[in-house]
């Protein structure tokens, strides 16, 4: 299949890409954030009490900056699913058009955008005044922000990366070594979703998502220097040459 860019397509499908860094950018903003503007560090549902109320008391205006970023970032991720799986449905050949990998990366991208949405609308829940008087309602708070947007976010991400990887195998749209990093980082965000019954697990939660990011803008950057074309059956080639 030929690897020319399609001079009709490769301004909407070069959106695509643009799509994926501002995921990326968006998320790495709030990190940024988070290391410059903070006082502390960002609370774990391992953080002791005491220090987990002074980082909501002392952070408010901080906190509520990084939900908002963060939430930005889970709408270019939702947007870039759509881009993402209209584009892969295009390329779908063979018995598992159009669904297969296809289908994966609609619900996978849904969930994990969703997922991190919420995660970071509970973050802006914490940066509440009054929550700081109530430390029950402020640790669970902190534990339901970080399975939302850890191990939850990423479980979904496994499952948009392997869907993308899967379509992509069938079609031919993606280098092996691209397909293959794609399932991988599948299985890392399939591993995070442990962290739920076992912490050491979160391990897995970086590991899916900043590399993830890495990933996600190499595909959409080679989907879009790529031709969408649908590659002939060996069956439907001979009929052709027999005509």
């Amino acid at each position: 299949m030929s690897t020319a860019p399609d001079r009709r397509t490769f301004p909407i499908r070069a959106l695509t890409a643009t799509t994926a860094i501002a995921y990326t950018a968006l998320f790495v903003a709030s990190l940024v954030v988070a290391a410059v503007f903070a006082e502390g560090a960002i609370p774990q549902p391992t953080t002791p009490t005491p220090p987990l109320l002074a980082y909501l008391q002392a952070n408010p205006g901080v906190t509520e900056t990084i939900s908002l970023l963060q939430f930005l970032s889970a709408v270019a991720l939702a947007i870039l699913a759509v881009q993402l799986n209209a584009d892969l449905r295009a390329r779908a050949v063979g018995p598992a058009a159009p669904g297969g990998g296809v289908g994966v990366v609609s619900v996978g991208g849904a969930g994990a955008a969703l997922l991190l949405a919420l995660s970071a609308l509970v973050a802006w829940v914490m940066a509440r005044p009054e929550l700081v008087n109530d430390p029950g309602a402020a640790r669970q708070l902190v534990g339901l922000s970080f399975v939302l947007g850890g191990p939850g976010h990423a479980a979904f991400l496994g499952l948009f990366y392997g869907g993308i990887a899967l379509a992509a195998r069938s079609s031919g749209a993606l280098p092996p070594w691209l397909t293959a990093s794609g399932l991988v980082l599948a299985t890392a965000g399939g591993l995070a979703a442990f962290a739920i019954v076992a912490y050491s697990m979160a391990l897995f939660v970086p590991l899916a998502r900043f590399f993830g990011f890495l990933w996600l803008i190499a595909v959409a950057i080679t989907l879009a220097r790529s031709r969408t074309t649908r590659p002939t059956s060996p069956r439907l080639g001979r009929e052709t040459g027999k005509a």
